[in-house]
């Protein structure tokens, strides 16, 4: 997570996406944008993570 700019504001809106999906790797993004008046709006906060997939084992092993 990169913390961009102090997240005064008085709201907050946050978007995430996948940007690309395998079979058991996927590459995702999240911006976190501070809202300041009506419409102005900052980006406050930026994240990339890879999530890999993972098969539960069965209670008995």
């Amino acid at each position: 997570m990169s913390l961009l700019a102090p997240a005064a504001h008085s709201a907050f809106v946050a978007a995430g996406r996948v940007i690309r999906s395998g079979r058991t790797l996927t590459i995702c993004r999240g911006e976190v944008y501070g809202i300041a008046e009506r419409t102005e709006r900052r980006l406050v906060a930026l994240i990339q993570a890879t999530m890999m997939a993972v098969t539960r084992m069965s209670p008995s092993g």
